[in-house]
């Protein structure tokens, strides 16, 4: 079966659609060398497992492919952090367009790979193929900011990093309507305890977003906020929320379902 995950993945091989993980900040994207285009790498994340693609170039000038079907995930020492790793495999096949034959397809070992994750958006990748062993700081590459704009049923949820509380404490921010313009975010919620507004800049890194500014609530309280891994859906909002208040650091997530709902078409 894992086999046959290979080739279906090198079959179908294109850049990754979103998804989701509890175990991790997750990987799932396509990530590169931005100075040695040409060549990268596919990852897909379930769970605490990552499927990884890899397309480069041989000795021989020629395109080779590489998958890494079952690389097992390992906490890092930090939110940012994490390893990921697993055996490498080549694969031959039938030429597509014709006729399935499945006694043509081949798999050999040909060594290993893991992906250490150093931050959201940048990681270390070393694979062995045949005895030579290459590595390389890989990013996520972007082809298209992410349109985050829209209302949202908005919800914080935050502790305190060696300030109280200690336990997480969960507020109901009521609608959360969000303007992103270029560079510029603006985030304002309304009809919660407290209602907040939040402005700074905005960035994208393949699927994720990346926002820093200042914030300010009803109920007194303002700081510095940093939002990381932004991803927004269909369905949903979501975010890495760290904020400052009053000399302390807090950390907790921010998001909430799209408060308008499509119809299909008649």
């Amino acid at each position: 079966m894992r086999l046959c995950a290979i080739l279906a993945s090198l079959a179908a091989a294109l850049p990754v659609t979103a998804s989701a993980s509890s175990f991790s900040v997750d990987v799932s994207d396509l990530w590169w060398n931005p100075s040695e285009s040409g060549w990268g790498l596919n990852l897909i994340q379930e769970a605490d497992i990552a499927f990884g693609t890899l397309f480069v170039y041989g000795t021989d000038g020629r395109a080779h492919w590489y998958a890494a079907p079952d690389m097992q995930g390992f906490h890092g020492s930090s939110l940012d952090s994490g390893l990921f790793q697993g055996t490498l495999y080549e694969t031959t096949g039938p030429a597509v367009g014709g006729p399935f034959n499945p006694s043509l397809v081949t798999v050999r070992q040909v060594g290993t790979m893991s992906f250490t994750l150093q931050s959201p958006n940048q990681a270390l990748l070393t694979y062995t193929v045949d005895g030579v062993s290459t590595q390389e700081v890989v990013t996520r590459q972007t082809w298209r900011t992410n349109d985050i704009n829209g209302s949202y049923v908005a919800t914080r949820a935050y502790r305190g990093l060696n300030c109280a509380p200690d336990a997480a404490v969960a507020q109901n921010l009521g609608t959360m309507t969000v303007s992103q313009s270029g560079s510029s975010l603006s985030a304002t919620t309304t009809g919660g305890n407290p209602s907040c507004t939040f402005n700074g800049d905005y960035s994208q890194s393949g699927r994720m977003g990346l926002s820093s500014g200042n914030y300010v609530c009803s109920d007194g309280t303002s700081g510095s906020y940093r939002m990381q891994e932004i991803e927004v859906g269909l369905h949903a909002f979501s975010a890495r929320l760290d904020f400052t208040l009053q000399g302390c650091q807090f950390l907790g997530h921010l998001g909430g379902a799209r408060a308008d709902v499509q119809l299909p078409p008649s």
